[in-house]
Formats: structure tokens, sequence, C-alpha cells
């Protein structure tokens, strides 16, 4: 498992189809991923957890909406293939 940062956003924010992003990745209900969407904007971070075969997809699907992202990786040893690289 691991967890995708949304850490903010850049031009171009697709806020619509971010907030359906969430609905249909995460089953976010809607009043809560407009809610994630608007916390967000307003300069908070999300956490997302992906599974490891989905979070390359997910992350790109998200940076193509304009939202700033980061892995977190969430176990030593994906830390440690990382610095490895």
């Amino acid at each position: 498992m691991k967890t995708i940062v949304v850490s903010g956003w850049n031009v171009g924010f697709q806020k619509i189809n971010f907030t359906q992003k969430l609905r249909d990745e995460f089953n976010f209900s809607f009043s809560g991923a407009k809610n994630a969407c608007d916390a967000v904007l307003d300069g908070q971070r999300l956490e997302l957890h992906v599974q490891d075969s989905d979070y390359l997809r997910i992350r790109s699907e998200l940076i193509q909406l304009n939202a700033k992202v980061e892995v977190e990786y969430s176990t030593m040893s994906d830390a440690i293939d990382k610095a490895a690289r």
C-alpha cells in the first residue's frame, strides 16, 4: 500500500474532474469529495491510500488534472528501494 499526497494545485486545476476522481477511485461521497477538493484549494494536504499496482496510474491521472502530487512510501523497504535508484 502506498500513499499519494496531494499537496496543492497548479494553474488549470480541474476541480470538477478532481472531485469526480475522488468519488470514482476512493468512494468519497459527493460532499466528502467536494470538501476534500476545497481543502486542497485552501492549501491543505490530502492523503490517499492506494494499492501498489494502482498508484502510478492514479498519480498520473491526478497530475493530468493539475494537482501537485507526491508519493509517500508506506514501508521502510520502499524508501530503501527508492534511495537505491
